[in-house]
C-alpha cells in the first residue's frame, strides 16, 4: 500500500465498496455492490439469493478531491429457486437515472441546487451529462419542491397577473410574501383561476393567511371576498400610483397640443419633453430637475394645478400612518374644490370604489407587491431566453401549470425516469417555480422580511379586526362645510 494511501467512506447507505479500479489524478473509479444479499423475486415473490450474472452499470457521482469520480455498479440478476425466473434487482435508493444516464441522488440535489446560479448548458458541460437530462430533472424535482411550500403557513399572500404572449394568454402568478417563494401560476386572470387555486389549498392554509395584496382587478377582490374574507385586502402602492397619474397624463395631452396632428410641431416641446419629469415625486427630485419643472408648470395654470393634486395623491402613502395619510387626502380635496379639474373626476370615484384596500396599506405593517412585480421580471427574462420552444400543452383541469412538464416514473427496474409528458390526474404532476429573486424597486419603502433559511424572527402583523367597512364608510364630500363634517375620510372601525 502507498504511503499516502487513506480510506475514507462513501456515505452512500446500503452500499458496499469492492474495489478501487482507478485512482488517478484525473479521475477516480470505485466498484460498489448492494449490501443485501436476499431479495424477493419479481413474478412469484418468493425470497433467493441465487444470483445469475452481474452488470456493470456507470454512475457518476460527485466529485471527489476535485477529481470526477464514477461509481460502477455491480447490478445483480437472480435465479428464483421456486419459479425459476431470472430477474433484474430494483434500482437502488441512492441512484436516479433515465434510459442511458445513471447518477447519484446527491449529485443529483447539486445540480438542482447550482441550476439557480448557472445556465443548464453550463453544467451539462462540466458534468459531461445531457441537456435534456438535467432539465428534465430540474423539472422533476419542482414538484417536490412546490408540494412543500404549499404546506407551510403564508400570512402575506401576493397575486398578480402577468401574459405568457400579450394580449392571448395570461396567468395569475402568486407568492409568498415573506419568503418570496412562487406557490402557482394559474391559468387565466379571472375570478374562477384564483378560486380555484384558493379551493385546492384548503381551509386550514387559508385559514392562515392575514394579508392579500393585489393589483386593481374586480376579478380577483370578488375571489378574495368569497375565500378569504377574514383576511385584509391590500390594493398594490405600484397600481395606485398609475391612477394617481393617470388624471395628470390627461391634463398634460390637453394643453400640450399646439398644433393640427400631423403639423410640426404638434406639442409644445417643453411640455411634451418634461411628461416623465413631472410623474417624478417632488421629495426625489434634484434642485436642477426642480428649477426646470417649476419653469415649465408656469406656463399653464392647469398643469400647475394637475401636478399639486398629484402630489397631495402621492402624500397618501409616503405619510407615517392612516392620520396623515387622511390629512393628505383632505388637503387633495382642498385643492381640486377649490379649482377643480374635469380629469380628476373618475379618480375620485376610484377612491369611493377602493378606498377601504388603498388606506389598509398603513395597517399592514405597508404591503406591497414589490416581490411579485420581480418575479414577474424573472418570469419575462426566462420567456426570453426560451424563445423557439414548443410549449407543452396543459389540461384544463390542472389548476396550476407551468411548462415544460415533466414527472418520476417508477417500475421495478428503471427506477426515477424523467418523462416529457406529465399525467394530469398523477400526484406527481404540476410544476412549480423556483425561488424568485426579490425586487422591491417599485415600493422602497417597503422592507422585505426574511428567508425561510433566516434564523430571524418574522416580522409580527398587526392588523385590526376586519368588518364590513364599506357599509360604516362616512363619505362626506362637499366643498363649503368641508372643515365642519370632515371631508372624505377613511376611519376603520
Amino acid at each position: 500500500m502507498s504511503p499516502d494511501a487513506m480510506r475514507v467512506r462513501l456515505h452512500l447507505r446500503r452500499l458496499r465498496v469492492l474495489e478501487v479500479t482507478v485512482d488517478e489524478p484525473e479521475r477516480l473509479e470505485v466498484v460498489v455492490e448492494d449490501t443485501r444479499s436476499v431479495v424477493r423475486c419479481a413474478h412469484c415473490g418468493f425470497r433467493t439469493r441465487a444470483v445469475h450474472d452481474r452488470r456493470r452499470i456507470r454512475v457518476t457521482d460527485l466529485t471527489y478531491g476535485g477529481r470526477p469520480t464514477t461509481l460502477v455498479w455491480l447490478r445483480r440478476r437472480f435465479r428464483c429457486h421456486q419459479c425459476g425466473e431470472r430477474f433484474l434487482e430494483e434500482c437502488h435508493p441512492e441512484f436516479v437515472r433515465n434510459r442511458v444516464t445513471w447518477i447519484t441522488r446527491r449529485l443529483a440535489r447539486g445540480l438542482v441546487r447550482d441550476v439557480n446560479r448557472l445556465p443548464i448548458r453550463e453544467l451539462s458541460r462540466r458534468w459531461g451529462l445531457g441537456w435534456h437530462f438535467i432539465m428534465g430533472l430540474v423539472a422533476s424535482w419542482s414538484s417536490r419542491v412546490v408540494a412543500e411550500r404549499r404546506r407551510r403557513r403564508c400570512r402575506i399572500l401576493m397575486v398578480d397577473e402577468t401574459s405568457l404572449r400579450r394580449r392571448h394568454r395570461y396567468v395569475t402568478v402568486l407568492i409568498n410574501g415573506e419568503t418570496g417563494e412562487g406557490l402557482g401560476v394559474v391559468k387565466h386572470r379571472d375570478a374562477n383561476a384564483l378560486n380555484g387555486f384558493l379551493t385546492q389549498q384548503g381551509h386550514r392554509w387559508l385559514k392562515g393567511v392575514k394579508v392579500v395584496v393585489t393589483d386593481g382587478s374586480e376579478s380577483y377582490r370578488s375571489a378574495i371576498r368569497d375565500r378569504l374574507g377574514h383576511a385584509t385586502h391590500v390594493v398594490d402602492r405600484f397600481h395606485v400610483a398609475r391612477w394617481f397619474a393617470s388624471g395628470l397624463i390627461e391634463v398634460r395631452r390637453r394643453i400640450q397640443r399646439i398644433g393640427d396632428k400631423g403639423s410640426r410641431p404638434a406639442y409644445h416641446p417643453e411640455i411634451f419633453g418634461s411628461r416623465y419629469l413631472q410623474l417624478t415625486r417632488a421629495d426625489r427630485l434634484e434642485p436642477e430637475a426642480r428649477a426646470r419643472l417649476e419653469t415649465i408648470l408656469t406656463t399653464d395654470p392647469d398643469l400647475a394645478q394637475a401636478w399639486e393634486l398629484y402630489q397631495a395623491l402621492h402624500r397618501i402613502y409616503t405619510a407615517e400612518d392612516n392620520e396623515g395619510a387622511n390629512e393628505a387626502l383632505g388637503e387633495f380635496l382642498d385643492r381640486h374644490y377649490t379649482r377643480s379639474l374635469p380629469e380628476f373626476e373618475p379618480l375620485l370615484d376610484t377612491l369611493l370604489r377602493w378606498g377601504d384596500e388603498i388606506f389598509a396599506f398603513h395597517d399592514t405593517d405597508r404591503a406591497t407587491n414589490g416581490r411579485l412585480e420581480g418575479t414577474n421580471n424573472k418570469l419575462g427574462v426566462l420567456k426570453r431566453i426560451g424563445y423557439g420552444f414548443a410549449p407543452q400543452p396543459t389540461s384544463a383541469t390542472e389548476p396550476y401549470s407551468s411548462p415544460p412538464q415533466w414527472h418520476h416514473g417508477v417500475d421495478r427496474d428503471e427506477g426515477l425516469i424523467p418523462r416529457h409528458r406529465a399525467d394530469p390526474t398523477s400526484a406527481e404532476g404540476g410544476a412549480s417555480m423556483s425561488s424568485p429573486t426579490t425586487v422591491a424597486s417599485c415600493c422602497k419603502s417597503h422592507t422585505p422580511t426574511e428567508g425561510p433559511t433566516s434564523t430571524a424572527k418574522p416580522k409580527a402583523i398587526h392588523i385590526r379586526p376586519r368588518t364590513d367597512l364599506r357599509s360604516q364608510l362616512q363619505v362626506r364630500v362637499c366643498a363649503h362645510n368641508r372643515k365642519a363634517e370632515g371631508g372624505l375620510r377613511w376611519d376603520h372601525p
